[in-house]
């Protein structure tokens, strides 16, 4: 991880404007993967999903109930209730934003709106360096709250702690498989896996690629991409800042975690404790290898607030000056926030509402004086 200031920053910043061009690089290779199973069926993705997710010859596709069943019963107490805790929260939330029906009559005519659910859709779950059983949940429970009849479940290597939380929420159709080839199973169907009404999840370039090219014929939700994270602070706990990084950079080498500051001092702080990580965890060790990568990360800058930095923010942003102190820097981030490609904005600040209120383009906003992004994030 470098520090960069000045010009160095400004040209970094432009070169985060080209990042979305990546995901063309690889569509022709995604488009002769997502043909190929959308005429070959089965054949063809059984071969894929022995090059590329480790299926075994004989391997079946589909997870079976009583693997599902036997990765529940084998999974510690402590995480059977961190899971039911968090199930039980996400489906509350998902109950409250549902939209409701609706009808009137203006002039002897009846208007309204009527709410039905979809028959089926697909939820991609990544496989990632670490079980990403957040992503699990919160691609399932909006399903089942929304009353969707079959729910498929696809997940290159699946983790124990995956399947579990899979079991807990009564998922019985749970593919291991992944990538460009899962997307397209889903998109067109096959002889093992029925196609969906709609697929969603994230996943990296070539997941992002296939729900591209199939959304023609097959309602996707976003394309999410590798996820990043940018963290601005001047004032912030080194070693916080520091595990938010970690956090979304053990993710997957394609991974962007940028920290901005105008403090020097904690610029090398956060560099110093990145480097030291925690005893006996290996994560920290996994994720440095994902900065060393990637040398184009970059930590420090001149101007916090400056166009090139917010413009080009990513999915996650954090920030924790205090709004209250510098009230005109609210009128310029929620100025620049159509500019924004973030989902999730932390903010640490006494008083949120000058960014709030003016603020359009960002689907979650956190507040709290000490959270991480995981704590909204699938």
């Amino acid at each position: 991880m470098r520090i960069l200031k000045g010009t160095a920053a400004e040209a970094y910043v432009k070169k985060l404007e080209r990042r979305g061009s990546r995901v063309e690089e690889v569509e022709p290779a995604v488009k002769k993967i997502v043909n190929d199973v959308r005429t070959n069926g089965d054949p063809a993705l059984r071969n894929y999903a022995k090059r590329f997710d480790g299926l075994g010859t004989r391997e079946s596709l589909r997870i079976s109930e009583s693997e599902l069943r036997q990765a529940w019963n084998s999974t510690a107490r402590p995480l059977k209730s961190s899971l039911q805790i968090a199930a039980k929260n996400i489906r509350q939330f998902c109950e409250w934003q549902s939209p409701k029906e609706w009808m009137r009559s203006v002039n002897g005519i009846s208007l309204g709106q009527m709410v039905r659910p979809l028959e089926s859709v697909g939820c991609y779950v990544p496989g990632g360096r670490f079980p990403l059983v957040s992503t699990l949940l919160m691609a399932v429970i909006p399903a089942q709250v929304a009353g969707v009849k079959y729910i498929r479940v696809v997940s290159p290597r699946p983790s124990s702690e995956v399947l579990a939380a899979a079991a807990m929420l009564g998922v019985n159709e749970f593919y291991k498989i992944g990538g460009a080839q899962a997307i397209a199973a889903l998109a067109y169907g096959t002889k093992t896996i029925p196609r969906v009404d709609k697929i969603v999840g994230p996943g990296n370039l070539y997941v992002t690629a296939a729900k591209k090219m199939v959304s023609f014929d097959c309602a996707i939700d976003m394309l999410a991409g590798p996820t990043e994270v940018v963290i601005v602070s001047s004032r912030g706990k080194a070693s916080f800042i520091a595990a938010d990084l970690v956090a979304q950079a053990e993710h997957d080498p394609e991974t962007l975690a940028v920290f901005i500051t105008t403090s020097e001092k904690l610029a090398d702080a956060v560099i110093t404790s990145l480097k030291r990580g925690e005893p006996g965890e290996p994560r920290r060790h996994l994720a440095r290898v994902r900065f060393r990568a990637r040398d184009d990360r970059a930590c420090g800058g001149v101007d916090v607030y400056g166009d090139g930095c917010l413009s080009r923010c990513p999915r996650h942003f954090l920030d924790d000056l205090k709004l209250t102190a510098v009230g005109h820097v609210a009128g310029r981030v929620a100025g620049l926030a159509a500019l924004l490609l973030a989902t999730s904005y932390l903010l640490q600040a006494d008083d949120s509402r000058p960014f709030t209120d003016r603020t359009q383009h960002l689907a979650t906003v956190q507040l709290a004086p000490v959270l991480s992004v995981q704590a909204g994030s699938g």
